[in-house]
């Protein structure tokens, strides 16, 4: 088994043009796909990039139906691969349920339309994080951060995708600009990180660092706030807990298992 690379590539790639990438990287990597069949990245391993072809040249045809992807979910089970990627895996292929959430940028008209599969934690977004890649960073960008933001882009882009992925050493500089979280009315400060890939959902996300492994690594470097919003079911440790729980300091949806909370 080859050492884990993921590349992120447009949602929107057809078969066409997947196929290209995979002339491009050569026949060593695997097509990530989500529950519409569009492609979101690229994982290297050879064993596994037949399973996907097949997958995409099926999608085509017909709607994607979850029984499709069984298959491709037990074999992660017999896979060399980190933890994190099996993770993102599973939860992209045929599985990728969630929601849309609209963030209103202070001061301005813009708003960020950012996924979640955990819209039960909205609660407890406590910052944003955008892709250095993301097309707004210049304009959120404040005057006094500027030189600090340019910089940290120019060193993300040195990075392989597999290493912003990977890193347990998160990175990440604050634009100056704050954005609302929909739930709480509160001001979220919005940072760029090199862990948010452009190729993933919008290129931004709602950092919820209580119950998210790479967003709690991330608050706890820059003593960002940490909101507790799902309850363990055995009353441990809540911080950096990303099973289902019981929904808490949630408002309407305070007390419902994970299951309702995100229904």
């Amino acid at each position: 088994i080859m050492h884990t690379n993921l590349i992120t590539v447009s949602p929107k790639a057809t078969l066409v043009e997947a196929k290209e990438l995979i002339d491009k990287w050569a026949i060593d990597h695997l097509l990530v796909l989500n529950a519409k069949g569009k492609l979101v990245g690229i994982i290297t391993d050879s064993d596994f990039v037949a399973i996907a072809i097949n997958l995409m040249e099926q999608l085509e045809e017909s709607e994607p139906e979850e029984d499709d992807f069984e298959d491709v979910d037990d074999d992660l089970e017999d896979l060399d691969w980190p933890e994190p990627v099996k993770k993102m895996q599973r939860e992209w292929i045929g599985r990728s349920e969630g929601a849309e959430v609209t963030f209103r940028v202070d001061g301005r008209e813009d708003a960020f339309e950012v996924f979640t599969t955990r819209p039960d934690t909205l609660f407890g977004a406590t910052y944003m994080v955008i892709s250095p890649e993301h097309p707004w960073v210049g304009e959120l960008t404040t005057d006094p951060q500027r030189a600090a933001v340019e910089a940290y882009g120019e060193e993300a882009a040195r990075k392989s995708d597999r290493d912003r992925q990977m890193s347990k050493d998160k990175t990440g500089v604050f634009t100056g600009s704050f954005c609302v979280n929909p739930a709480t009315g509160k001001e979220i400060p919005i940072w760029v990180a090199d862990y948010v890939m452009m190729g993933y959902g919008t290129g931004a996300i709602m950092a919820v660092p209580a119950h998210d492994t790479r967003d709690f690594e991330f608050a706890t470097k820059f003593e960002l706030p940490i909101a507790q919003v799902v309850e363990t079911p055995d009353g441990s440790d809540w911080r950096g807990f990303t099973d289902p729980g019981t929904s808490v300091n949630s408002g309407f949806i305070s007390g419902l298992p994970t299951a309702e909370a995100k229904a």
